[in-house]
């Protein structure tokens, strides 16, 4: 699915909003990390992220791109899904929505969060605040 130019946008401001609040300055490395993950919905691992911007920033090492995904998902800026083979995968798509996960081909799918979902009533000391639901599929 191809993204908006209007949702890339305001993709890149939050981004920027968020790390001048948090007082992260704009590296080119955490740029580049943000930007392949908000021009994308293909779910992509932290190597394919990394084979990808080092064609554009020869030095830059596969740890730095783990410290920036981490630092992502600690603002809110990005998502960690762990598929049933313990692989990563990451999604700047913030919104609530959930995942059609196809096990023959890794292929992920964003599935918009229609379906209401909230915690039992026996577990009201929480407060819900997001839930996602996987569904794993074959061909």
């Amino acid at each position: 699915m191809k993204l908006s130019t209007n949702t890339i946008t305001q993709r890149m401001q939050r981004f920027e909003e968020k790390c001048k609040e948090a007082g992260l300055p704009l590296t080119a490395q955490r740029v580049a990390v943000f930007q392949y993950l908000a021009n994308t919905t293909s779910h992509p691992t932290a190597q394919m992220i990394y084979q990808d911007i080092k064609k554009t920033i020869a030095n830059i090492s596969l740890a730095t791109i783990y410290k920036n995904l981490d630092k992502l998902i600690e603002l809110g800026l990005a998502r960690k899904l762990i598929l049933q083979d313990g692989s990563a995968r990451f999604d700047a798509e913030m919104s609530e929505h959930h995942h059609i996960i196809n096990l023959d081909s890794n292929e992920i799918l964003d599935l918009d969060a229609n379906i209401p979902l909230q915690l039992p009533a026996s577990m009201s000391q929480f407060r819900l605040e997001t839930a996602s639901v996987n569904y794993y599929v074959r061909n």
